[in-house]
């Protein structure tokens, strides 16, 4: 858990002796402990009563706190020097991270094609398949990255569709990426995907070690029957079992899983995400992260609120090392609101054409660019200038500027504010404090806090 930024070090005791408290710290009041979380810095203390009621009763007034405790605050960013700017921070890592020249990350389409037919995807499951001339335009395309020299890192992301129906072509183009790669000493190559899960196989997963594969993120909706009510196969197979026996062979082999748990109302209230949690009761923690994303089309209810606090409690009595993420857009550390606002960064799609953002109809229409034979990729130019207007986009909105969960949300993507950004309401309608209120953040550094603990 990090303190503080390199440049925040620098200047935290010089500007001046006077101090003030950061507009990014909050403060949550549990059953038997106080915490102090502070968005900024992802700093985290646990506070007796006595100094958890003088900080908020007397807030800028630090006089009576003694220079050890003092200290402690100003090294976690809790207490800062009167001349420091926090927004600008923020802003300025949000820009490193736009225009950082040291990584890429490319996500590849291999089909749009799935075995599953879920009520809720956003994607046209059509036919396809990336012909043997785009895969090798793929390869010459990563191969100009790498032998790039300022790019020291490379990811390579997998998406669809369900890419594992076509596990050959992932296999031909990352093995040619690892070959490649393994002629520089100072460059690192990253697979993660995107899956169902259900084709996992272990000639899959012995292709995928020879490949650094590193990650997997796999999808349930609810447990075992709610599941397979949701998520069956096109041909009415259920689904859940072999999911489940998938993540377990993964984690046995070593690769690192988050285990995505789509829920409603009716999945927390029957207790289902506890069920998928016993299911791992047996495994290696370290290797699980549990994501809980409430299903997009359905609102946030009050009971919903109860239900989901009582789920995370009910996950950390099962576990208390399992690692929860959860809710909508609060990430500790992230320095962009999204891989598609990074400068280095594109989605090529099984027919060549290029995107930014995965959250899109793949067609002509919507592309940004498209990849030649050559291996480079042919941009859009106004449609990027359109795109750079806008990062980062929450300094257009005051809105954002005054929230102590900025650092956290980093406001809407550049995506969605080129679509519905001139719309009034645009930014009511899009924070996330509607979707993801205050229990969230309570929740989010409580996971936090146990994180701190057991590592």
């Amino acid at each position: 858990m990090s303190n503080c930024m390199n440049d925040y070090k620098n200047c935290k005791y010089n500007i001046s002796n006077e101090y003030k408290l950061s507009r990014y710290n909050v403060y949550f009041k549990y059953s038997d402990f106080n915490l102090l979380y502070n968005t900024l810095h992802d700093s985290l203390l646990k506070i007796n009563d006595k100094t958890y009621k003088y900080i908020k009763k007397n807030g800028e007034n630090l006089k009576k706190i003694d220079d050890e405790k003092k200290n402690i605050l100003i090294d976690n960013g809790f207490i800062i020097n009167k001349g420091i700017n926090e927004i600008n921070f923020v802003k300025d890592k949000y820009l490193k991270s736009v225009y950082d020249n040291k990584s890429y990350v490319l996500i590849i389409n291999p089909t749009m094609d799935c075995n599953f037919n879920c009520w809720y995807c956003y994607e046209n499951h059509k036919k396809s398949k990336m012909s043997p001339e785009t895969i090798q335009n793929v390869k010459k395309f990563i191969k100009n990255l790498i032998t790039k020299k300022d790019i020291s890192n490379l990811i390579i992301s997998w998406f669809g569709g369900e890419p594992l129906l076509y596990n050959d072509i992932i296999y031909e183009i990352s093995k040619e990426a690892k070959k490649v790669i393994s002629n520089y000493d100072n460059k690192i190559l990253l697979n993660d995907i995107t899956t169902n899960g259900f084709l996992i196989n272990e000639k899959i997963i012995e292709k995928f070690k020879e490949c650094n594969f590193k990650r997997f993120q796999i999808t349930l909706d609810g447990y075992k029957t709610k599941h397979n009510k949701n998520r069956k196969t096109k041909n009415g197979e259920n689904t859940y079992n072999t999911i489940i026996k998938n993540i377990k062979s993964l984690i046995n082999n070593d690769f690192k899983v988050c285990l995505r748990i789509n829920y409603t109302e009716e999945i927390l209230e029957d207790g289902d995400i506890e069920k998928i949690a016993n299911d791992f009761k047996d495994i290696d923690k370290k290797n699980l992260e549990i994501d809980l994303q409430k299903v997009w089309q359905i609102e946030h209810t009050k009971k919903m609120y109860d239900l989901f606090d009582k789920s995370i409690d009910d996950i950390r009595n099962i576990n208390k090392n399992i690692n929860i993420t959860q809710s909508y857009q609060l990430h500790p550390n992230q320095a962009t609101r999204c891989y598609g606002d990074k400068m280095n960064q594109a989605v090529v799609n099984y027919d060549g054409y290029v995107f930014k953002c995965t959250n899109v109809k793949f067609d002509k229409k919507n592309s940004i660019g498209k990849l030649t034979d050559s291996g480079i990729i042919n941009w859009d130019e106004n449609k990027m200038l359109k795109r750079k207007r806008f990062i980062p986009p929450f300094v257009k909105f005051e809105k954002c500027i005054a929230c102590k969960l900025l650092p956290l949300c980093l406001g809407p993507c550049s995506e969605m504010f080129l679509r519905k950004g001139d719309k009034e309401d645009f930014i009511e309608n899009y924070c996330p404090k509607g979707k993801s209120p205050k229990f969230d953040l309570k929740n989010l550094v409580k996971n936090q806090y146990y994180e701190k603990i057991n590592n």
